[in-house]
C-alpha cells in the first residue's frame, strides 16, 4: 500500500478499523517540516489521542531527536510501554514509527538519503510483532491462534525527481 503523495508506507496489514483479530490502525503522516507550526501540532496532538492508533508512522521530523519523540509519545496518550524507531539522516528530515503497547518494534534495516542513497530521504525498514502477554487489563489482547507479524517501510519519496521515485518505488517493491 502506498499512497499518491511524496511519501510511501508499506504494511502487509492496515485499516482505518481499530484493532481486531485481524486489522490494525495504522496512521501515517508528514509532519511538515517537523510541526514547526505550533497551531498543527497542538492540533494534531488532540486528534492522535482520539485515535486508538496502533502504528504511526511519522516523516519530515526535522529538529527532533529520538528523546523528543519519547516526550511527543507521552502527550499523544501512548502508554510508557509503547515502543518506537528512530532514522536519523544527514538531510534533517527524519523519520519515525511508533507501535501502541500491544506491539514490539524490531529495525531490520536504516537506509540513509542523500545523493549516494536509493532514498531520497532515506527510509526506515522494521518488523512489527504482537507482544507475547499484555499485562494491560484495560487493554486485553484479542482472542486469536496466531500473533500478527508483519514489516512495514516508512520513506519520504523524492519530492523533486520522477525517475527517482520510480527508482524508490522498485526499491519498496524489492524490500516488500
Amino acid at each position: 500500500i502506498a499512497n499518491i503523495s511524496n511519501i510511501a508506507t508499506i504494511a502487509t496489514t492496515a485499516t482505518t478499523a481499530p484493532f481486531t483479530q485481524n486489522h490494525l490502525r495504522l496512521i501515517q503522516l508528514n509532519t511538515f517540516i517537523g510541526f514547526r507550526d505550533v497551531v498543527r501540532l497542538q492540533w494534531f496532538s488532540n486528534w492522535i489521542q482520539s485515535q486508538s492508533v496502533d502504528v504511526l508512522c511519522l516523516q519530515e521530523l526535522v529538529d527532533w531527536t529520538p528523546s523528543l519523540l519519547t516526550e511527543r509519545m507521552q502527550e499523544w496518550g501512548f502508554a510508557p510501554t509503547a515502543s518506537s524507531a528512530f532514522l536519523t539522516v544527514d538531510s534533517g528530515y527524519h523519520m519515525a514509527i511508533v507501535v501502541n503497547h500491544r506491539f514490539s518494534i524490531r529495525v531490520l534495516d536504516r537506509y540513509q538519503g542523500g545523493s549516494g542513497g536509493v532514498f531520497h530521504h532515506g527510509a526506515l525498514h522494521v518488523e512489527i510483532q504482537e507482544r507475547h502477554s499484555n499485562s494491560d487489563a484495560a487493554h486485553p489482547p484479542p482472542p486469536r491462534r496466531h500473533k500478527m507479524v508483519f514489516r512495514l517501510i516508512v520513506t519520504h519519496l523524492s519530492p523533486h525527481d520522477g525517475q527517482k521515485r520510480i527508482q524508490e518505488a522498485e526499491m519498496l517493491l524489492h524490500l516488500a
